[in-house]
């Protein structure tokens, strides 16, 4: 059987060297703006998502206090007030 060259062996690995991308600018700037494109959306919907959350939980505590005001200009009187949490549902 004859014997392999060594640039044969590593045929399938010159993807993973840079030395292959130095040669070729263009694949270089090809593989880096995958990368940014790939990762961008990924980040962007991860901030998009915490914003999202602190949003609602501001909103539910301004329900609350509304919630409280209306209830407490409702009972007038020293009638009985009703107070709602965070936690009580509809």
């Amino acid at each position: 059987m004859g014997k392999r060259s060594s640039s044969s062996q590593g045929r399938e690995w010159r993807y993973f060297q840079p030395r292959y991308y130095m040669k070729r600018p263009k694949r270089l700037v090809f593989i880096i703006m995958a990368c940014i494109s790939i990762t961008w959306p990924v980040y962007d919907r991860e901030a998009l998502t915490g914003e999202y959350q602190e949003e609602i939980l501001r909103l539910r505590e301004e329900v609350i206090l509304l919630q409280n005001t209306l209830t407490a200009e409702n009972a007038p009187n020293g009638d009985k007030i009703i107070k709602f949490t965070k936690n009580s549902s509809k």
